[in-house]
């Protein structure tokens, strides 16, 4: 009887270690593998889209957008996270950033195409508009050999340059010590 005992324990024993090590791994908090980090992602945009639809915008995008800084997504994820954003800032009116998003969106399926029963129309809408300008930075490509995405980075260089300097000099009016003040208008009679 002895023996038998014996042999049980030696057996429960890679067992125990299994467990101990799995222990370990949950506690210890760190990912697992095997898509544990996709898994999160799946999470999370589940909650982004929960977020969408009640109404908390820029946690909707928070929570896309954090996804979006794995690059070891799937396409499918990916797609996903880029169409929760692109709705969220329809919603908000950001209409430039939802074409961003649709954008990319379309750089990963470029065959996505979006229905009236499954997307809102202004969503369908904002796709439409951006399946042209992806066409068309794409022809420009070709013809160019740049990729496209460096015209879209240009341009939105662009846009914060002339911001900037529309708020710089808009500053510039409270200060007179500048050499671009304007004289005093001349005294009344």
């Amino acid at each position: 009887m002895s023996s038998t005992k014996n042999e049980t324990k030696i057996r429960l024993i890679p067992l125990s270690l299994c467990l101990a090590l799995f222990y370990l791994q949950v506690m210890s908090a760190a990912p697992l593998p095997n898509g544990t980090d996709e898994q999160t992602c799946i999470v999370k945009l589940e909650e982004a889209e929960e977020s969408y639809y009640n109404g908390d915008l820029e946690r909707s995008i928070l929570l896309a957008k954090q996804c979006l800084e794995d690059p070891s997504l799937s396409e499918a994820t990916r797609i996903r996270a880029h169409k929760i954003a692109a709705r969220a800032y329809l919603k908000q009116g950001q209409n430039e950033e939802a074409q961003k998003s649709v954008l990319i969106l379309l750089d990963l399926n470029p065959a996505y195409q979006p229905t009236i029963e499954e997307e809102s129309p202004p969503f369908v809408q904002v796709v439409a508009e951006a399946r042209a300008e992806y066409i068309r930075l794409k022809a420009e490509q070709e013809k160019t050999g740049i990729n496209p995405w460096i015209w879209i980075g240009a341009g939105s260089a662009a846009a914060a340059a002339i911001i900037v300097l529309v708020a710089g000099s808009s500053g510039s009016e409270d200060n007179p010590s500048t050499g671009n003040a304007l004289p005093a208008p001349p005294a009344l009679p």
